[in-house]
């Protein structure tokens, strides 16, 4: 009987799985309507991204072109089958590199660094762990985004010393 309840669980759980690379319907058909939109964290992406729920994991996906370029899980009890599940459906073929520890994260790559993971475990009982999956290509928008910031930091210094430093910017 608990081997049945076990596999139920699994079963429902590989349902709730969104993958990096899938367009938004293919989402929608794999755990229903988008129940939130908001906005994408990259300007290389699609205006919006979009949020489901199924299963008691919200799943947060950001698109490029109506594709599936970074996947966020949020689960407030995310245990080793839900991840093991959510890292399966997201590899490829090559499978997952070894756990590299950065902090408090879990990262891991698939071989030929397509696509990265990484994980995050909720600081206290209530809160949420979190699994991001992304491809390559948004990890490179990432960093170029990241870096064009990065520029701007000495004109923005530059104004500080010119301007009355107790007056914001």
């Amino acid at each position: 009987m608990i081997r049945f309840i076990a596999l139920i669980f699994v079963v429902s759980s590989l349902s709730a799985q969104a993958r990096v690379g899938e367009t938004i319907a293919q989402c929608e058909a794999r755990y229903g309507p988008v129940v939130e939109k908001q906005s994408a964290k990259l300007a290389a992406s699609d205006k919006e991204a979009c949020v489901f729920s199924r299963n008691g994991i919200t799943i947060i996906g950001e698109f490029k072109a109506g594709v599936a370029w970074r996947v966020v899980y949020r689960m407030v009890d995310f245990d080793t089958d839900s991840l093991a599940n959510l890292l399966a459906a997201n590899a490829l073929e090559t499978g997952w590199s070894k756990v590299l520890m950065i902090g408090e994260k879990h990262v891991r790559a698939t071989p030929n660094r397509e696509r990265l993971a990484i994980f995050i475990t909720g600081k206290r009982t209530i809160d949420p762990s979190t699994l991001e999956v992304t491809s390559a290509e948004y990890g490179k928008a990432n960093r170029k985004e990241y870096e064009a910031l990065l520029a701007t930091v000495p004109e923005l210094v530059k104004r500080r010393l010119s301007n009355d430093p107790t007056k914001p910017l």
